[in-house]
């Protein structure tokens, strides 16, 4: 037999099982869109902190590129100056011995 009014329990249940399904429905809709909007909130700082970045880096790398230029022409420079000094090596800088007799005699001249 049919209890009295059971019809319509069902009928309320099914209902309320409707109305849960729409609200947990709507919440995880809402958690998806703050999800989203603190992800593009993010992708934005970072964006952002990006193009902050840029000049600074870009310094940096000038910087690095002026150092080796300054370093080669502070190398190029002692070796020129190595080069024009008399009597001295480019490899030592020490005084070169005469290796033939007409050096040495030429050394004695100019020393006398």
């Amino acid at each position: 037999m049919h209890q009295p009014g059971a019809p319509a329990r069902r009928c309320n249940e099914r209902d309320a099982r409707i109305a849960r399904a729409g609200a947990d429905q709507l919440a995880t809709r809402r958690q998806a869109d703050a999800f989203m909007d603190s992800a593009l909130r993010n992708l934005a700082l970072d964006a952002q902190n990006t193009k902050a970045e840029a000049p600074r880096e870009g310094q940096i790398k000038q910087a690095g590129y002026q150092a080796e230029v300054d370093r080669a022409h502070a190398e190029a420079s002692q070796a020129a100056s190595r080069r024009r000094r008399p009597g001295r090596t480019w490899w030592s800088g020490r005084p070169r011995s005469p290796s033939s007799k007409g050096e040495r005699e030429e050394q004695r001249r100019q020393s006398a």
